[in-house]
C-alpha cells in the first residue's frame, strides 16, 4: 500500500466519523448522546425468603452461611457434620444454644456478639485501658 492509498483511506475515515458525530449531535440538539442511568429499585427481602431475620431451623441462604462461618470460626468442632452448608438445621441450633444461650439468630445484634466472642478468642490480650495512648488498644505483656 502506498503513502498515497494510506492518506486517502484516513480522510475518508475522518470524514465518516465527521458525519456519524453530526449525526448523533443534530439528533439530540447538539448535546452529546448520553445514557439514562438505570433506575435501581431498593432491594426488600421478599416476605417468603427463607433469608430473613429471625434466623431458625428451616432457614437458608447467605446469612445462614454468615452465621455457620463465624461458629466455625470460634470453634471448628461446633458444627462437625454439615460445616457452613447455609441451611440451618439441628447442628446449627445446638452450635448457636452452646454459643449464645439461644436456638435463634433474631437480628444483626446476635451476629455482631458472634464476632465479638470471635474477636476475643482470636485477640486475647487486646485490653480496654482507662487512659489508652492516643485511643489505641493497650496489650498486655505475657
Amino acid at each position: 500500500m502506498t503513502k498515497t492509498n494510506k492518506i486517502i483511506i484516513g480522510a475518508i475515515g475522518a470524514v465518516g466519523i465527521y458525519f456519524i458525530l453530526k449525526y448523533y449531535m443534530d439528533k439530540n440538539k447538539g448535546e452529546p448522546q448520553k445514557e439514562e442511568p438505570k433506575k435501581q429499585e431498593p432491594i426488600n427481602p421478599s416476605p417468603t425468603a427463607k433469608d430473613n431475620f429471625p434466623l431458625k431451623k428451616g432457614s437458608k441462604g447467605a446469612r445462614v452461611s454468615q452465621v455457620q462461618s463465624l461458629l466455625l470460626k470460634i470453634d471448628k468442632n461446633l458444627l462437625p457434620k454439615f460445616g457452613a452448608d447455609g441451611d440451618f438445621g439441628s447442628e446449627t441450633e445446638v452450635a448457636m444454644f452452646k454459643v449464645l444461650g439461644k436456638k435463634t439468630v433474631d437480628g444483626q445484634a446476635d451476629i455482631d456478639r458472634l464476632n465479638v466472642i470471635y474477636n476475643k478468642k482470636t485477640f486475647p490480650y487486646v485490653t480496654k485501658n482507662e487512659n489508652p495512648p492516643l485511643g489505641f488498644p493497650v496489650y498486655k505483656p505475657f
